[in-house]
């Protein structure tokens, strides 16, 4: 029983590699502060805080990234309704990483190349509007611009090894349980 559990579930770990795949759109972003003009009589350190400035300025714009009112803002860019499921749902296709100092990464996660796509980029101009409407209030000179316009869509990654491994780890779970529940119900009958 164990053996035909452990070749069943294998099997339906390597079936699972070939249901539909999801495709992830990649894209970076890059966070800076222009110096101000100063004379060339004489040493300044506003090269250096400038830097420091994007720095740290870099925390604020994951905040964006991650901010309710700015998915709220793409999902309307992208002409879904917006409510609890349509931004749960949002929520979970999106990872954001601060991949250096100054460098952020955005995938979002579709069922298709077009929906993983136009999410990204709805996304994306949502968090550079924001950015451009609370600079002006602010530092103008903080910016934050796409590395490139595009994003870079690919199909998510499934290792059919590991799908074979998790279903035959998975057959076994569940056979031995039956078998020790089996024993426990024979003796107690």
């Amino acid at each position: 029983m164990v053996l035909i559990s452990m070749a069943f579930f294998g099997l339906f770990g390597v079936g699972a590699y070939y249901f539909p795949n999801s495709f992830i759109a990649s894209g970076s972003f890059f966070v800076t502060r222009t110096v101000d003009d100063n004379s060339g009589d004489y040493f300044a350190y506003e090269g250096y805080y400038a830097q420091q400035t994007a720095f740290s300025h870099s925390d604020t714009v994951l905040g964006l990234f991650n901010s309710v009112n700015v998915r709220k803002n793409a999902l309307e860019g992208l002409g879904i309704v917006v409510n609890e499921t349509s931004l749960r749902k949002f929520n979970r296709s999106i990872r954001v990483k601060k991949d250096s100092p100054q460098v952020i990464t955005l995938n979002i996660k579709g069922k298709n190349i077009s929906e993983a796509g136009s999410g990204w980029v709805a996304l994306s101009k949502a968090v550079l509007n924001v950015h451009e409407v609370l600079n002006q209030k602010g530092d103008s000179r903080l910016s934050l611009s796409m590395v490139e316009t595009i994003p870079v869509v690919h199909k998510a990654y499934r290792s059919i090894l590991l799908n074979l491994i998790v279903g035959i780890l998975f057959g076994t779970f569940i056979s031995v349980t039956c078998v020790v529940f089996a024993g426990y119900v024979r003796k107690e009958l």
